[in-house]
């Protein structure tokens, strides 16, 4: 058990930098509608998903609540885990909030929040509280480039492919229209290598692996099921779904492949999603003060 949990963390890691290239995918701006209603109703499913990655250079604040579920076996032993984060971000200046909290059963859960900010004489600060201690550091703007929602909304955007309307359903009380797609594995492992979850779980695993062992991890790992609701009237992306079961089961039978020791762990991974929600975006987003405590 004690590898689930080092690649638990290793998943938080990975699935908070790609929640936030989800969030981009998902942030379109609170604008003006793309057209008409009734133009909007005559759609095509790629002149949707064009209006939604056209209006992106409006967003400039956000908000999302990434919900990931997990479940997996190792030698007998069951690991249910499932993370939640609240994330709200400015674009300029820069400024971030995320509130984390991470439930896996009997192993019990932890609470974490970051927040992060642009200073006046244009330095970035970082500040972690992990339920015990604030740390706070200054760190380079590349830090935060994974987070950058215009970029990651054209990374994965043009990364879904196959795409099919499946049809209307209620989101948040409006009819949003429901586009099923994939994001094919070539997509995927250009998408992870850009977003900085390989120098997360590179960190995670305290070095054992090689940079050239750790990029073959990601290679071949297949597609991930991808829907995307966009509201019928405005285009406007209101829910985000990834199905990453598969792919994830090949991830974790690689790292331990990788991993001295590790090839006696068996991993079945039963599930893995991660949903988007409860998008805000520009004028809706409430602003927030970084708290006093963490820069003591």
């Amino acid at each position: 058990m004690k590898y689930l949990k080092r690649i638990g963390a290793t998943v938080l890691a990975a699935a908070l930098a790609m929640s936030f290239s989800a969030c981009g995918n998902s942030s379109t701006g609170n604008g003006s509608a793309s057209g008409s209603a009734q133009q909007n109703k005559e759609m095509t499913v790629e002149e949707r998903v064009e209006a939604a990655r056209t209006t992106m250079a409006d967003v400039k604040n956000m908000e999302a609540k990434m919900i990931m579920l997990m479940s997996m076996e190792s030698q007998g032993q069951t690991l249910d885990m499932n993370s939640t984060m609240n994330i709200t971000s400015f674009v300029e200046p820069l400024k971030m909030k995320i509130d984390m909290n991470m439930d896996m059963g009997e192993l019990g859960s932890q609470d974490m929040s970051m927040y992060a900010e642009e200073t006046e004489d244009g330095k970035y600060i970082m500040y972690v509280y992990d339920g015990t201690q604030w740390i706070s550091q200054e760190v380079p703007v590349d830090t935060f480039e994974q987070y950058d929602t215009r970029d990651s909304m054209d990374m994965y955007l043009d990364g879904v492919t196959e795409l099919k309307d499946a049809g209307t359903e209620k989101v948040d009380d409006k009819d949003a229209v429901r586009i099923d797609g994939i994001i094919t594995g070539d997509a995927l492992e250009e998408t992870i290598k850009s977003s900085g979850a390989l120098d997360n779980m590179k960190q995670t695993l305290g070095g054992q692996i090689d940079d050239a062992t750790l990029d073959s991890m990601f290679k071949d790992l297949g597609n991930i099921s991808v829907s995307i609701w966009l509201d019928s009237e405005t285009n406007y992306p209101v829910k985000y779904s990834m199905d990453m079961t598969d792919v994830m089961g090949k991830l974790y039978n690689n790292i331990f492949s990788a991993i001295p020791g590790g090839e006696e762990a068996q991993i079945n991974v039963s599930k893995m999603l991660i949903n988007m929600e409860g998008l805000k975006y520009n004028a809706d987003i409430t602003d927030f003060e970084i708290p006093a405590e963490a820069k003591q």
